[in-house]
């Protein structure tokens, strides 16, 4: 029960040890080198759990964030930077790059770093993401777009790039 039964007050954050299948552990039980914790009230898919998990392994340090009745919020904080996970699995037609680029602007908005897994999309390859990561810095420098650094997983690629002025 993710975020809806807690002895933590509200606000705090529930660790997940690494393996776990969902349910937060007690600050006891934590594994350290997990790096993945779950705030109180979120309610994190398995895909957003095996993404955190996966940026834990990596040694960044994830907070899943619950999600904001206020507004637009990330799904991570990641090492302290909001960061936005998009996964992209049912993309179709002739300019599959662009379809990405669009996915990848719905992130605008609740936070500046994005994370785009693609590992389900049929057809996606390493120069279909770098074009659509080309899309994105041009959004960027013409209309002030505010997405500072992105990251693209696929089954063979993983792609990180940093908006530089």
């Amino acid at each position: 029960m993710i975020g809806t039964e807690s002895s933590q007050s509200p606000g705090t954050s529930n660790p997940v040890a690494d393996g776990e299948t969902g349910s937060p552990t007690g600050p006891d039980e934590f594994d350290n080198s997990s790096k993945v914790t779950i705030e109180a009230g979120a309610n994190p898919t398995q895909h957003e759990l095996k993404i955190a998990r996966k940026l834990a392994a990596e040694g960044d340090t994830v907070v899943i964030r619950r999600v904001s009745v206020t507004g637009r919020t990330s799904d991570y904080f990641v090492n302290g930077v909001e960061t936005e996970l998009k996964t992209v699995s049912q993309l179709s037609g002739k300019d599959t790059s662009g379809a990405l680029s669009s996915r990848i602007m719905e992130g605008v908005g609740q936070a500046r770093s994005i994370i785009v897994d693609v590992t389900e999309q049929a057809g996606m390859s390493r120069a279909l993401a770098e074009r659509a990561i080309v899309r994105v810095w041009g959004r960027v420098r013409l209309d002030g777009v505010p997405i500072d650094s992105l990251r693209i997983i696929g089954k063979d690629f993983d792609i990180s790039s940093v908006y530089v002025p």
